[in-house]
Parts: C-alpha cells; structure tokens; sequence
C-alpha cells in the first residue's frame, strides 16, 4: 500500500508540475506577445470578438479611404471653383467699364483680348483633372468636356462615395454644374464668347445688355462652391463617425485581446512561485523514498 501512495503522490506531483509549467509558459507568452488570446482555442469566445472587430476596422479604414478621396475631390473643386470666380469677377468688372460709352474702340479691343485670355483660363480649368477624374466632367468621367466654342461633352451625373454604413457622399458636383445654365440658356464660355463679341463690335447698349448675364455666371459658380462646403462640413461629421467606431473597435480588442502588463507580471511570479513550490515537494518526495529504501 505504501508503495502505490507514494507512486500517487509522485504522479500528483508531477502533474501539478506540468501545470504550473503550462501557466508560465502561457503567461511569458502573454507578455512575450502583447496578447493574451494568441489561438482560438485559447479562447474561443474571445476570438471571435477579435475577428468582429478587426473586421470593424478594416470596413472602417475602407470608409476613410473614399472619405479622403472624397475629400481631395471636394477641396480640389473648391479651389478650382475659387480661381474660376476670381476670373468671372474681372470679366464682370470688364463689362462694367466697358459698357461706358466714354470708352474708345481700343479700349474694348484690348478689354475683348482679356475677356478671350479669360475663356481660355476658364476652359483650362473646366477641364481639370484629379487621380485620373475629370472634376466637371460627370459620371462618364470625359476628357477635355469643355472646348473653347462652349460646347460640353459630359452628362450631369455625379460621383458617390460610401462613407459609412448606409451612408453615401457626392464626391463631385453633377457634370457641368457650376458652368451650365440650368434653364438651358448659354453657359458660361457661351457667354464669354458672346461678350468678345459684343465687345469688338464696340457697341456700348449691347455690352450693358449682358451684364445681368455675366453677373449669372459668376452666381453659378457660387453657388456650386456653396454646396460644396455643405459637403465638406457633412464629411467632417462623417470622419467624427469614424473616429468613434475606430475608438470602440480598438477599445473592444484591447480589453479582449491585449494583455494587461502589470496583472500578467502578477500572474508570472505566482506561477514562478507555484512551480518552485511544486520543485520542492518533489525533491522532499524523492528524500522520503529513498530514506524508506535505506530503512
């Protein structure tokens, strides 16, 4: 009988030690990682709520890339838009003046050949591209949709971006928007062209007939900058949206998977302690078998 006691508690020995063994490689390993699910099997629950929130994040950094090329579109347009007032103010500011009769006619010459430098800067930048995208353009995305003789080659279809769940952003104004008259009348290079010719035909009634006109374009694309800050202003709640998701996910996965450093260290030396506990019993086992068998 003495002798399968004694087998037992060798057995109940080296089992404790084994465990205790298990314990501190796992925690070493927690530390050693940073993680304290690094299998599933480790925790099964726990992994699968890794695998939902990194899903979350990959989905949300998706969302931030379109947001940003959003936003690239957006703040481009702006700037564009910006340039293109500037010119139409001077253009207005042309018609002004020249239709005063007290100009001569090279007054208005000069003022046309400024007023075609104009057209041509415009069209410029009508045409201006971004990441392979034509801003103006519209959907089909045209090369070049507006030409010097006014014509326009693009739909009036506009490009959306998903930002988020069920969420969707214009990313472009719809195809020459902040250039066409919405009522069907001339465009903006229409018009353009119509005052350098009013111009060289140094007819002072006609150009003061257009000012209204000129006036036109430049609240057109006034307009379409201002929808263009309501997009950006609703894109900076769109990126605080995707902070807090961001914010959640990474909060969830540090309380789930990352390992808490001073509560591992804690948890290390108790195993430290309990396999050095379980080393001793041994040796004190191995001390009572042999002094039996010299008895």
């Amino acid at each position: 009988m003495y002798r399968v006691s004694t087998a037992m508690q060798f057995t109940l020995a080296r089992n404790t030690i084994n465990t205790r063994r298990m314990e501190l490689l796992t925690v070493q390993e927690h530390i050693a990682t940073g993680r304290k699910v690094n299998t599933f099997a480790e925790d099964p629950v726990a992994s699968r709520k890794v695998l939902q929130e990194q899903s979350t994040l990959r989905t949300t950094e998706s969302w931030r890339r379109t947001a940003n090329e959003a936003q690239l579109l957006l703040e481009t347009s702006d700037s564009i838009l910006a340039t293109v007032g500037d010119n139409l103010d001077r253009a207005y500011e042309l018609t002004v003046q020249m239709a005063n009769d007290t100009n001569s006619g090279e007054n208005r010459q000069n003022a046309a050949d400024e007023i075609r430098g104009i057209r041509e800067r415009i069209v410029e930048l009508a045409n201006t591209q971004r990441n392979g995208r034509s801003l103006f353009a519209g959907l089909g995305n045209a090369s070049d949709p507006f030409q010097l003789d006014g014509s326009f080659s693009g739909d009036t279809g506009r490009l959306q971006v998903p930002v988020g769940p069920r969420a969707v952003l214009d990313a472009t104004l719809g195809g020459g928007e902040p250039f066409l008259d919405a009522a069907g009348g001339r465009n903006t290079i229409e018009t353009l062209i119509e005052l350098e010719n009013r111009m060289r035909a140094d007819d002072g009634a006609q150009i003061s007939d257009i000012i209204d006109e000129v006036q036109a374009t430049i609240d057109r694309a006034a307009g379409a900058r201002q929808q263009l800050g309501h997009r950006l202003v609703r894109l900076d709640t769109v990126y605080d949206a995707l902070d807090r998701a961001e914010l959640a996910a990474d909060s969830t996965l540090a309380e789930v998977r990352d390992t808490d450093i001073a509560e591992a260290v804690i948890r290390l030396r108790e195993s430290e302690t309990g396999l050095q506990a379980a080393l001793s019993i041994t040796g004190r086992l191995d001390d009572l078998s042999l002094l039996n068998f010299l008895r």
